[in-house]
């Protein structure tokens, strides 16, 4: 089992360690509730160090980005979100493109798939330099209303940035690179940088009392609450991204890049299924794998389902059949061999209004 460098501050601070992909990561520190809160009204950090980053450097970069990536490139010191697809429209892995120079770009792709995105990328003509950096770049999220205060207040630098955006900092003499991203819906920064510095820079943050560490567990509930997908869960590697909710995220003008002429024709056939909101429309918890029914007919599966304090009723992410998608259908989920009665509604089920939008 692998740790990240930040794994004995956590056994330091009481964390409930759990396997995942393949790492010893944080569940929680004190209740995935607590921290959730924290991260919506304060501000929390997360230990991110097993995702992975990927240098593409040199002759042919850009183009090279162009080939594999399905959203427009980002302009420098710009990141952009988006995914890198097989020729069959299939996914490798949803992912972000930083731009660090003219024909120097990082793509930080999820701890489980780094061996999978670096074989696709390897098995792609490109006269530059790839090379994998996940184990020597350690990197943490903090996220929520107040994290630009306590951000500014450890580098001492101006952290105003629009999202989707990077400053290179230094700290106690060292490289940060401090981007305005996150997973969580709420506004924030993700920190990257050499092991032993994110180790400092951790224990900065835990000088902070307006500051939670917080698990996978909140990550979870408020990546879900914000309609935000994870991949083996919304994004499936034997479906389309389109079936996800992720058409925003594709530039279906570039027909060159990987995938993008399968999305196209299957546009042209019209998907079979995607993802909805869903809500139980009595008491009960709904999970991930429960079945969706129209009376005999299996319509769909939960894909993550979570009952909040803050929710009347649970609610879930699933994936859905057509003709059944519409908003207000009404359907069953069952849970324990019985059937509980549902509904299709909206996601996401949180949504933060951002002033900070990236430039084109």
């Amino acid at each position: 089992m692998k740790t990240t460098p930040l794994y004995q501050n956590h056994l330091n601070m009481g964390a409930k360690m759990v396997d995942f992909a393949g790492y010893l990561m944080p569940l929680s520190y004190t209740s995935i509730e607590d921290e959730h809160h924290a991260v919506r009204h304060q501000a929390g950090y997360f230990d991110v160090s097993h995702m992975g980053e990927i240098l593409v450097e040199g002759k042919g970069a850009t183009a090279f980005i162009e080939k594999v990536f399905t959203n427009q490139l980002p302009g420098l010191n710009q990141a952009r979100y988006g995914l890198l697809l097989k020729n069959d429209g299939m996914p490798v892995d949803d992912v972000l493109v930083y731009r660090l120079g003219q024909e120097k770009y990082w793509i930080v792709c999820n701890a489980s798939n780094i061996q999978k995105v670096m074989e696709h990328l390897q098995n792609i003509p490109f006269e530059g330099t790839l090379k994998d950096l996940s184990e020597s770049i350690a990197m943490v999220a903090l996220q929520g209303p107040k994290a630009q205060a306590i951000l500014e207040a450890i580098v001492n630098l101006d952290c105003e940035m629009k999202r989707y955006t990077f400053k290179e900092a230094e700290y106690l003499g060292d490289p940060l690179l401090i981007s305005r991203t996150g997973y969580t819906g709420e506004d924030g920064f993700e920190v990257y940088g050499e092991e032993s510095l994110i180790i400092e820079f951790w224990k900065a943050l835990a000088a902070f009392e307006e500051a939670w560490p917080c698990g996978l567990g909140a990550r979870d509930t408020l990546r879900f609450e914000a309609g935000y997908p994870l991949f083996g869960h919304e994004i499936l590697h034997f479906l389309t991204p389109q079936s996800s909710g992720l058409s925003m995220f594709i530039d279906y003008t570039r027909t060159d890049t990987y995938g993008i002429k399968a999305l196209l024709e299957e546009q042209e056939k019209g998907l079979q299924e995607i993802i909805v909101g869903v809500e139980l429309c009595d008491k009960g918890i709904i999970r991930e794998g429960y079945g969706l029914y129209v009376g005999d007919t299996r319509i769909g599966e939960v894909t993550t389902g979570y009952k909040l304090r803050h929710f009347e009723f649970a609610k879930a992410l699933a994936f859905v059949k057509m003709p059944y998608t519409a908003v207000g259908t009404e359907i069953e989920a069952e849970i324990r061999e019985k059937r509980v009665k549902a509904k299709v509604i909206p996601y996401p089920f949180y949504q933060k209004l951002k002033k900070k939008k990236v430039e084109a």
